[in-house]
């Protein structure tokens, strides 16, 4: 579906930012109409999202996979500072959107 599209090309567009960073940080300077952004900041910002993307350590899945244990450790922190109100079950989540993504050719 629409969304699984969305979410091929998302990860499409991250893997080029990985293998192209200075491209992505050309593109999003060219989207700055204030001209506040400057190359140095951008190119530092690249480097450490490709870090929070790609690891270290490794992805065990590919990109966009919520890995059950770090849901279970992210909904832990939520409830403890009162994001949430009742703890989250691992049922309101799930993989089928992520899992039609990489059919997509």
């Amino acid at each position: 579906g629409i969304a699984a599209r969305m979410l091929r090309a998302s990860f499409q567009g991250w893997t080029y930012c990985r293998d192209h960073p200075a491209d992505c940080v050309e593109i999003v300077l060219k989207q700055d109409t204030t001209g506040v952004m400057t190359k140095e900041h951008q190119t530092t910002m690249m480097a450490e999202i490709n870090k929070l993307i790609w690891g270290p350590p490794a992805p065990v899945h590919s990109i966009g996979y919520m890995e059950p244990a770090s849901f279970g450790r992210t909904a832990e922190i939520a409830l403890r500072f009162g994001v949430i109100k009742k703890p989250a079950g691992a049922g309101v989540y799930t993989h089928a959107i992520w899992e039609m993504a990489q059919k997509i050719k």
